[in-house]
């Protein structure tokens, strides 16, 4: 006769110890990527945005939407109109991003430092081709501290603001600002 092992009370605990182990291990990663996704999409929003703004401006004499009405505009040039509503701090019909007004149907080629110069960016504003100067950005950021800025040149990323929290961050929306500001338009 074949003798049947059965499950020892070692063995039990063994198996919930390693259950738990990994539970441990892989808890503080699943918590953290629910947190990131919404600046994902909103990074990847405003880096659709902007390239459809670049689009626009390649088949209409290299000049950027009116401020107005951006977003209609660049309708034509997306796939979708979800890219226009930030998926972080907006409610339904809201939307949370701001054309900046300094570009309001300038030329591309206007601009003196395009990697730098903001262009579309998370606002306060959630209107509907909402449209200002950088005023508007929300501080702190709405992505766990940073606001997602949208530059001329095409490239999209989070800019960060030191918190009562984290004063150790480097001030990369205020460095940003500074460096707009000599980067804007040619005279």
């Amino acid at each position: 006769m074949k003798r049947q092992r059965a499950l020892t009370v070692w063995g039990a605990l063994v198996i919930v110890l390693v259950v738990l182990v990994l539970a441990a291990i892989f808890m503080p990663v699943s918590t953290g990527e629910r947190g990131a996704a919404p600046r994902a999409r909103c990074l990847s929003n405003v880096k659709q945005l902007v390239l459809s703004e670049i689009m626009y401006s390649s088949d209409f004499d290299d000049r950027f939407t009116r401020a107005t009405a951006w977003m209609d505009a660049v309708t034509p040039y997306e796939k979708t109109e979800e890219i226009k509503r930030d998926p972080e701090g907006t409610k339904p019909g809201q939307f949370g991003y701001a054309f900046r007004e300094r570009a309001d149907g300038e030329k591309l080629t206007s601009f003196l430092s395009p990697a730098q110069t903001i262009l579309i960016f998370d606002s306060n504003l959630f209107q509907r081709s909402a449209h200002s100067e950088l005023w508007s950005i929300p501080r702190p950021g709405r992505h766990k501290g940073g606001n997602v800025c949208g530059f001329v040149d095409g490239h999209a990323k989070v800019l960060v603001s030191p918190t009562p929290d984290h004063p150790e961050l480097n001030d990369t929306l205020q460095e940003a600002l500074k460096a707009d500001d000599k980067a804007t338009t040619k005279p």
